[in-house]
């Protein structure tokens, strides 16, 4: 997880990172692993993600999203018919990303998490 990311979305929202995590009945010893590079589980980034309204890519730092409701129509962000939320840049799209969007609109938002988080990984491993 983002830490820095997961801190300002806190911070949009009025909390902290420790108050966010007490309030979710997660271990301080998770926070400070998260704060060290480590990342929660889906589980537990989809209820960070569901508290802090905003999306696990916003949590993992995939996607510079909207962090309140003023923000969205200026952020262009489409919603999916899951009630998931994603960024469209017209000059980004083409027909693979448009398959893409498609098969996610069909996932549950715990799906698209787990799907996300694995692509995340996927990335950082092999980018080095």
């Amino acid at each position: 997880m983002d830490y820095t990311q997961f801190e300002k979305l806190c911070e949009c929202n009025g909390t902290t990172p420790t108050a966010l995590s007490k309030k979710l009945g997660i271990s301080k010893g998770n926070t400070t692993n998260w704060k060290n590079g480590g990342n929660p589980s889906v589980e537990i980034l989809c209820k960070i993600a569901d508290e802090l309204n905003c999306t696990t890519d916003t949590l993992l730092g995939r996607k510079n999203t909207a962090t309140n409701v003023n923000n969205f129509v200026a952020n262009n962000i489409t919603y999916g018919k899951n009630s998931g939320a994603y960024v469209i840049n017209e000059n980004h799209i083409n027909e693979t990303n448009i398959e893409i969007l498609e098969i996610l609109e069909d996932l549950s938002l715990k799906e698209r998490s787990e799907l996300i988080v694995m692509i995340f990984q996927f990335y950082e491993e092999h980018k080095k």
